[in-house]
C-alpha cells in the first residue's frame, strides 16, 4: 500500500506471481521470483541505494506513470538488475547518480528488452565536464527501443555544458553524455566583438592623423601640425552599428548541433586627444569614452 515500506528482499513461488507496489520497496540483495511468468507492477517507489539489488527470475517489470525507480544517494555504483523486460508508462521516472569525470554512474540493468516511455533524471557528482564517450546509466537487452528512455532533469549548473542521453544501438545501452552548449560558441564571438570595440576607437586616432597629414596639402592655414610646430586639441564623436550573421556547428555525442552566433553591435562614444606637431612628426595622447 502507499503508506507501507518493504525493506530487504522477497522469495516467491514457482507460479505466476504478481507484485503490485504502491508504497516503497527498499530493495537489498537478491529477490527470488522463481518460475512462472512473474510481473512486478510499480506505481510507488523501488529504491536501490545499498549497492547491487537483483530481481532474479522476474519476467516483466512495469513502471506505471507514477512509478519511480530511485538509485540516487549522492554516490555512484548502485545497480538494480531486472531479470526480464522493462516497460515504462509515460510519466515513469527513474533517477541515477553520475560522475562524468570518472565515467561512473548508477545503472539500471534490464536483461530483456526495454520499451515504452521513461524519463530518466540524473544527479551529477563531481566537476562539470565534457563527456563525448558517454557514461552508462541503462544496460538493456535485445529488442530495446531507442526511445525507451529520454533525459529529464539534471543537476548540471554549468551554462557551458549541454546534457543528453545517447542510445548505443549495438549494445542496447543508454549513455549519459555532455557536449558544448551555446555559451561556448558565443564566447568565441565575444573576442571579435571586443576587437570591433577597440578598432572603433583606433580608427578615430587614425582618422585624426590622416587629417593632420592632408591638411597641409589643402591649406597651410588649416592646421599647423603638417610642416609647422604647435599644439592641438581634437575630438571626434563616434557612432555606428555592426551586424553579422554567423553560426557554429559541433559534431559529437551521436549527432551534430548548430548554434546561432549572430550578433548586432551598436557604438556611441567620443574620442579626443592632445597632440604636438613639428615637421613630419606628431606625438600626443588620446583618451575616450565608448558604449
Amino acid at each position: 500500500t502507499a503508506a507501507a515500506t518493504l525493506r530487504g528482499r522477497i522469495d516467491l513461488t514457482d507460479n505466476a506471481d504478481v507484485v503490485n507496489n504502491a508504497g516503497t520497496f527498499d530493495a537489498i540483495g537478491t529477490s527470488l521470483f522463481g518460475l512462472g511468468s512473474d510481473v512486478f507492477s510499480n506505481t510507488g517507489f523501488v529504491r536501490s541505494t545499498n549497492g547491487a539489488a537483483t530481481f532474479s527470475g522476474l519476467e516483466s517489470f512495469v513502471n506505471v506513470a507514477t512509478g519511480r525507480v530511485e538509485l540516487r544517494d549522492s554516490a555512484v555504483g548502485d545497480t538494480l538488475s531486472l531479470g526480464g523486460t522493462y516497460q515504462g508508462v509515460s510519466g515513469a521516472r527513474p533517477g541515477v547518480d553520475a560522475n562524468l569525470g570518472t565515467h561512473a554512474a548508477d545503472v539500471l540493468i534490464v536483461t530483456g528488452a526495454a520499451t515504452g516511455s521513461t524519463v530518466l533524471d540524473a544527479q551529477l557528482l563531481g566537476s562539470a565536464t565534457f563527456d563525448l564517450t558517454g557514461t552508462l546509466v541503462v544496460d538493456a537487452g535485445a529488442g530495446t527501443s531507442a526511445t525507451a528512455f529520454s533525459l529529464g532533469n539534471t543537476t548540471n549548473s554549468s551554462p557551458f555544458i549541454k546534457m543528453g542521453l545517447l542510445y548505443d544501438t549495438p549494445n542496447n545501452n543508454f549513455l549519459l553524455i555532455s557536449t558544448p552548449e551555446q555559451p561556448v560558441f558565443e564566447s568565441v564571438m565575444a573576442g571579435e566583438a571586443f576587437m570591433n570595440f577597440w578598432h572603433n576607437s583606433a580608427e578615430a586616432v587614425s582618422a585624426q592623423l590622416t587629417a593632420d597629414r592632408d591638411s597641409d596639402r589643402v591649406d597651410d592655414n588649416v592646421s599647423h601640425l603638417s610642416g609647422k610646430s604647435g599644439l592641438d586639441i581634437w575630438a571626434q564623436l563616434r557612432t555606428g552599428e555592426i551586424e553579422r550573421d554567423a553560426s557554429q556547428s559541433f559534431t559529437g555525442g551521436g549527432g551534430t548541433s548548430v548554434f546561432d552566433t549572430s550578433y548586432q553591435q551598436d557604438f556611441l562614444g567620443i574620442q579626443g586627444g592632445l597632440e604636438y606637431g613639428t615637421g613630419n612628426l606628431v606625438v600626443g595622447v588620446t583618451t575616450g569614452w565608448q558604449d
